[in-house]
């Protein structure tokens, strides 16, 4: 929830790297992480920028 919480604070995305430092995790856990979310459709990433995406938008379940 920390991650989600985080990209949906900056419109236009944030890096690996920054969303990272700024939660104080190694990079590779942040991969793995948004790998998932973004399978889910939770995420998108665009030049290596991740975002929210409408998965986010529904509820667990269906």
């Amino acid at each position: 929830m920390a991650i989600l919480n985080l990209i949906a604070q900056r419109p236009g995305g944030w890096s690996l790297t920054k969303i990272a430092s700024s939660l104080g995790l190694a990079k590779s856990s942040v991969l793995t992480i948004l790998t998932s979310l973004e399978a889910a459709g939770m995420v998108s990433r665009t030049d290596n920028y991740y975002d929210l995406d409408v998965g986010v938008l529904t509820p667990a379940g269906g």
